[in-house]
């Protein structure tokens, strides 16, 4: 009877490690989407506004906070970003909105001069409400025959670094430290488009020190 009694604790023991372990792992793997939905429950300080480049990212877990609004949206465009404004930032009412975009314009072969205006009645909109924009460069891709893709790249951060200097505001250049020679580094993207854990982890180490220096 003893042994039988060991054996039931044994194996009970055992199920409760078990499943200890796979809810570990579940809560790891979804501690972002957790982070993110508690932001989205009430207004935020932040919002990260952009494409899959801020989709992707986990923006509340990585920065170790639960007031960041992630409005990201994979294979949006900057025409998308005007739509989404109101509901997607505005909303939330934050002190400050970080934001990336203009790859997908590129891709579906919208005109420079209409992502050049969209940025800039972005910026306007974000500052009429009070947010403080912060541009943020579109990172060059890595692919064969990429060198037309990258010059429009190259010639659309030209325009959002000046832009920002002129609405005196804060042009984030993460080519800096994520490209050479004006294209992604491979050590920092599987598909030469989206950029790795590895290139985040940079990426987040510079938004920190913009945050630290805007005392948010």
């Amino acid at each position: 009877m003893r042994k039988k009694s060991q054996t039931i604790f044994r194996i009970s023991l055992i199920i409760n490690v078990i499943l200890i372990l796979v809810i570990s792992i579940i809560a790891f793997q979804f501690s972002g989407k957790i982070y993110d939905k508690i932001a989205s429950f009430r207004s935020c300080k932040i919002v990260m506004l952009g494409d899959s480049f801020i989709s992707r990212g986990n923006w509340n877990k990585d920065l170790n906070r639960t007031d960041i609004k992630n409005s990201g949206f994979g294979g949006s465009t900057t025409s998308h970003y005007i739509g989404m404004l109101k509901s997607k930032v505005i909303k939330f009412e934050p002190e400050i909105c970080f934001i990336i975009g203009g790859t997908n314009d590129i891709s579906v072969g919208i005109p420079l001069s209409r992502t050049y205006k969209n940025f800039e009645l972005i910026v306007d909109t974000l500052l009429k409400y009070n947010i403080e924009p912060v541009l943020q460069s579109t990172p060059f891709v890595n692919q064969p025959g990429d060198s037309v893709v990258n010059s429009k790249i190259d010639s659309l951060n030209h325009f959002l670094n000046q832009l920002a200097t002129n609405r005196k505001i804060i042009y984030l250049n993460i080519n800096t430290f994520l490209s050479e020679n004006k294209r992604l580094k491979s050590e920092y993207s599987k598909d030469g488009v989206h950029i790795n854990e590895k290139a985040y982890k940079i990426w987040i180490s510079h938004i920190k020190k913009t945050l630290v220096q805007k005392g948010i």
